[in-house]
């Protein structure tokens, strides 16, 4: 949403915790604006803690990745979009009275000092009309407000200047997803209530949206390093070993039902804060 201008074709970075992933899209011949086609796939990872909870702690390796990445998949387009979540970033969905552009755009800026829990000057601010006016002077407004912290966008915007690349937009995790999900499946987008998560390796996104109209967002604090430390730590096992638990490689003196047991523990425990968000929605 924080948007820094229009390209030709893009990458996708998805500068996670865990690796960075890419993917290349080229506009389709002959067919309509808007419609790409992909033209690469890529991904590396990171060094552990060069990315922790969001916050980039090791910029060098994070710019290295960025340029090895293009370089060893020879993607040239350097026109780059990238997404942020987390705690940093606030979506809200509030209702303003249907009014003039130029008192709508002030209202925002209201509505921001009252509802983001940062300094306003310290944020910045985007918002989307997600029920235009129908002409009716009573009718409301309903408006996607969000916020990331200036730190937050310079901190990942910075890596991605370093690494020569020309960044093009500023997305949100939870749009990126709900774009996505529009985009594959656009019938049942339109037609459907749907729910979509994200599993990553710090935070969970989800996404309800009802037929188009985006209804909830919500960042989980968990993911796959939660399971991966609670396995390390139940199991008394390394890392390295709670990594392979994690993925299913047997462990020397590990009886399997012992590791799916811990697995299964863990799982409950973000099934539980799934399930909270639902109960939010419903």
């Amino acid at each position: 949403m924080f948007g820094l201008g229009k390209a030709k074709g893009l990458v996708g970075l998805d500068i996670g915790s865990y690796s960075i992933k890419a993917i290349e899209l080229k506009p389709k011949a002959k067919e309509g604006e808007g419609s790409f086609e992909v033209e690469n796939v890529a991904l590396e990872f990171l060094p552990h803690d060069a990315i922790v909870e969001g916050t980039i702690m090791d910029s060098e390796a994070v710019v290295e990745t960025i340029k090895m990445i293009f370089d060893e998949n020879k993607i040239s387009n350097k026109n780059v979009n990238i997404a942020v979540s987390g705690s940093s970033v606030i979506i809200k969905k509030i209702s303003l009275p249907s009014m003039e552009t130029e008192e709508l755009a002030e209202s925002i800026i209201w509505e921001a000092r009252h509802n983001i829990p940062y300094p306003y000057e310290e944020t910045s601010v985007d918002y989307a009309i997600l029920k235009p006016s129908s002409g009716s002077e009573q009718k409301a407004l309903d408006i996607l407000l969000v916020a990331a912290k200036k730190e937050k966008i310079t901190n990942y915007s910075n890596v991605v200047n370093q690494a020569r690349k020309n960044l093009v937009a500023i997305e949100v995790d939870a749009f990126a997803l709900q774009n996505a999900m529009e985009i594959n499946y656009p019938e049942i987008f339109r037609e459907k209530t749907t729910a979509l998560i994200n599993l990553g390796a710090h935070t969970t996104n989800i996404v309800i949206t009802d037929r188009e109209t985006p209804q909830l967002f919500r960042d989980l604090s968990i993911g796959g390093y939660f399971f991966t430390e609670n396995i390390r730590k139940d199991l008394g096992v390394s890392s390295d070993e709670a990594e392979k638990v994690l993925k299913g490689i047997p462990v020397k003196d590990m009886p399997p039902e012992q590791t799916q047991a811990v697995i299964d523990t863990n799982t409950a425990n973000l099934l539980e804060e799934v399930e909270k968000t639902f109960s939010f929605y419903e």
